[in-house]
């Protein structure tokens, strides 16, 4: 091989060698465009993201306050629970003071009751007791006017005292 053709295998291969080249060139070329690409596509969905993440922690910092306010809500809830609790035993004790005062009232009724009925047995005696009297000094009067009277005939007759008409009334 003479040196113009060992220059022109020389030559060719060298072409064959930039043409290959060229093909690895064209091609990182389109992997570059395609990587520029996927890298603003990239840059987009890391702006998106910015702006989710922005309106998360809104959105998270609102479930906060929500969080606290209802917390609050809880705490109220809490103490009017309390309050009822307080009052609801309050008027336990006073249902049980007013079984007591029934109780007590029931007992007030049969001592009346037993005043009462021993106050009718008291008057029908006094009653009986002073138709007794009544009827002893009726019957004492009259007995004590009849023996008045006899004192007094057996005393005129006797001419110790004057005789007067009508008798001695007491």
């Amino acid at each position: 091989m003479t040196d113009r053709e060992m220059l022109e295998m020389l030559v060719q291969g060298q072409q064959q060698i930039f043409v290959r080249l060229d093909g690895i060139d064209n091609r990182l070329d389109r992997v570059e465009a395609r990587l520029d690409g996927v890298e603003a596509r990239l840059d987009r969905v890391e702006v998106r993201l910015d702006g989710v993440e922005t309106r998360l922690d809104r959105v998270e910092a609102r479930l906060d306050k929500v969080e606290a306010r209802l917390d609050g809500v809880d705490a109220r809830l809490d103490k009017m629970d309390e309050r009822f609790d307080r009052m609801d035993a309050r008027l336990d004790k006073m249902d049980e003071r007013f079984d007591r005062m029934d109780i007590r009232l029931d007992g007030i009724d049969r001592e009346l009751a037993a005043i009462r009925n021993r106050q009718d047995t008291l008057e029908g005696r006094q009653r009986l007791l002073e138709k007794k009297l009544d009827h002893l000094i009726n019957v004492d009067i009259k007995h004590l006017q009849d023996t008045m009277d006899t004192i007094v005939a057996l005393l005129q007759m006797n001419g110790t005292i004057p005789t007067m008409p009508g008798s001695i009334l007491i």
